[in-house]
């Protein structure tokens, strides 16, 4: 089944604290679950937005972030008016 790639934040937290050397250097990030357009859910870090601008409801869409050539991650960012 393909996905559209939209959705909505369902539910968020702030990290602080890298749990890992290699995010040592993003926090504080925003960890969110994302529910699609089409029903499941998917936990994601969410780009381009600040902790004071993140609402539960926020619509969303997929970004992707290639960190190596055979590493890609999919991310999510605010859909902006």
């Amino acid at each position: 089944m393909a996905a559209s790639g939209r959705g909505r934040v369902y539910t968020y937290t702030v990290v602080y604290h890298a749990t890992h050397a290699a995010m040592a250097d993003k926090v504080p990030y925003i960890s969110a679950l994302i529910e699609l357009e089409e029903g499941p859910r998917v936990l994601t870090n969410l780009r381009n937005c600040t902790e004071d601008d993140v609402q539960i409801g926020m619509p969303v869409i997929v970004l992707f972030e290639e960190l190596t050539d055979e590493i890609t991650l999919p991310q999510f960012a605010p859909v902006r008016p």
